[in-house]
């Protein structure tokens, strides 16, 4: 596992007919336009984990309360997909409804740590995922899909396969 911090992947958003911007982006690689879309406007992270390239892509730097998950291999495809979405506590909620100062609240996806040669630990608000890249897809019953601990924090779009495996292995109260 590696971060990519060069041009290798980009986004580039998508326009509405007003010009504001849809909340959608077209994936740039190695400055090429694709044909695939993904939901966010900025690429947070880029991981290169095997011969496949993950990213992690947001709606806004400073406030996330949402982060897309995408593995593209070698052959420019995306591959598999997940959104991950963060626990609210009361004081959370409070600060999204503005009963609280909102510059003391802020999302945050931090502290990327690698833990082998296809696992690594980042931390979202106030959980600490684990997240295990597989080399091959591995085939899942709905109810068998990930880690219990991910509870409805954790979305996909429906299939039988995925290469990416979630886990919460930490929640601060």
């Amino acid at each position: 596992m590696k971060f990519i911090t060069d041009n290798t992947f980009s986004l580039k958003p998508v326009l509405k007919w007003n010009g504001s911007c849809s909340g959608e982006s077209r994936v740039l690689i190695n400055g090429h336009l694709t044909r695939y879309k993904v939901y966010g406007e900025i690429l947070y992270k880029c991981i290169q984990v095997y011969s496949y390239y993950l990213l992690f892509i947001t709606y806004e730097e400073d406030m996330i309360y949402v982060s897309n998950v995408y593995l593209f291999n070698n052959k420019e495809k995306k591959i598999d997909t997940a959104k991950i979405y963060a626990s609210y506590l009361q004081d959370d909620l409070n600060a999204l409804f503005g009963l609280i100062d909102e510059d003391t609240y802020s999302g945050e996806l931090t502290d990327f740590k690698f833990v082998s040669s296809n696992e690594m630990t980042f931390k979202f608000f106030k959980s600490i995922w684990k997240l295990e890249i597989l080399e091959k897809p591995r085939c899942y019953l709905y109810s068998d899909m990930d880690d219990r601990s991910c509870g409805r924090l954790l979305e996909r779009p429906p299939g039988l396969r995925t290469y990416l495996k979630f886990s919460i292995i930490s929640q601060q109260k």
